[in-house]
C-alpha cells in the first residue's frame, strides 16, 4: 500500500507548473513547499508584492518580498525600498493622468533612487518625454526620453520625442539625428514633410519649434488619440 507522504508527494509533483505560477495557493500548502517549486514561484510572488504595492498597501508588500527572498536567496533587492518604489510609480501614473507633469516627474525620479531596477516600461517613459516637451519641461523630462530610447533604441515614435526633447534644449545635432531615424521608418508622407522641415530648420541653427508649432503638435496627438477612443470629445482628453 503506497504511503500517505508519497502520495503527498507525488500530488505536488502533477501541481507543480499550477502550484508555480500561484503562489497563493503554494503558500497555503506547505507540504509542496520544496526548494525547487519555492525557487521557481519567487519571481511570480514578486509580481503579487508589487501589485500589493501599487494599491498603497505598503506593509504587507515588504512582507511579501520577504518571503520571496527566502524562496530564493539568491535574489537581491531590498523588501521596504522596493515596495516605496512600486508605490511611487504608482503615484506617478495617476499624476500623470491628472496632467500634473512636474509632480509625476519627481515620483518617478523618487521611484527610481529607492530602487533603480524598478519596472517602468518604455511607453511610460515616452509619454512623459512627450507631454512634459509640450509642456515647457523638456529639460526635466530629457532622462525619461533616454530611458524610453533606451528600453526600444528602434522605435521610431519614441526617437522622434526625445528629439522634440532635444531640439527644445538646444541639442540641434541629437534632435537632427532622432528625427531622420523618425523619417527613415514612417510611411505618413505628411508626418515625414513635416519632420523634414524641422531638420532642414535645425542644420540651420534655428528652432522650428514656435509656440504655434508646439499647438500644432498637441493638436496632432490629440486627434490621434481621438482617432484610438473612437471619436470622444477633445474635452474629455484635455480635462
Amino acid at each position: 500500500m503506497e504511503e500517505l507522504s508519497d502520495m503527498l508527494n507525488r500530488g505536488c509533483e502533477w501541481l507543480s507548473d499550477y502550484l508555480v505560477t500561484h503562489v497563493q495557493d503554494l503558500r497555503k500548502l506547505k507540504v509542496c513547499q520544496t526548494p525547487e517549486n519555492l525557487k521557481a514561484a519567487a519571481p511570480y510572488l514578486i509580481k503579487v508584492g508589487e501589485e500589493e504595492a501599487k494599491a498603497g498597501d505598503i506593509e504587507k508588500a515588504i512582507v511579501t518580498f520577504k518571503t520571496a527572498l527566502k524562496w530564493n536567496p539568491e535574489l537581491n533587492f531590498d523588501p521596504q525600498e522596493k515596495a516605496r518604489a512600486e508605490r511611487l510609480v504608482s503615484e506617478a501614473s495617476r499624476l500623470f493622468e491628472e496632467k500634473k507633469i512636474k509632480e509625476a516627474i519627481a515620483a518617478y525620479r523618487q521611484a527610481q533612487q529607492f530602487d533603480t531596477n524598478v519596472k517602468i516600461d518604455a511607453r511610460t517613459w515616452n509619454m512623459l518625454c512627450w507631454q512634459g516637451s509640450l509642456d515647457g519641461l523638456a529639460k526635466d523630462v530629457t532622462f525619461a526620453c533616454e530611458q524610453a530610447v533606451k528600453l526600444a533604441p528602434d522605435n521610431g515614435n519614441i526617437r522622434d520625442n526625445r528629439g522634440l526633447a532635444r531640439a527644445l534644449t538646444g541639442d540641434y545635432k541629437g534632435a537632427i539625428a532622432d528625427f531622420e531615424a523618425s523619417i527613415a521608418e514612417t510611411d505618413n508622407q505628411e508626418s515625414k514633410a513635416q519632420r523634414q522641415k524641422w531638420v532642414k530648420a535645425l542644420q540651420e541653427g534655428k528652432n522650428p519649434f514656435t509656440e504655434k508649432e508646439l499647438e500644432k503638435l498637441q493638436s496632432q496627438f490629440l486627434e490621434k488619440e481621438l482617432e484610438k477612443l473612437g471619436g470622444q470629445s477633445i474635452k474629455n482628453l484635455t480635462k
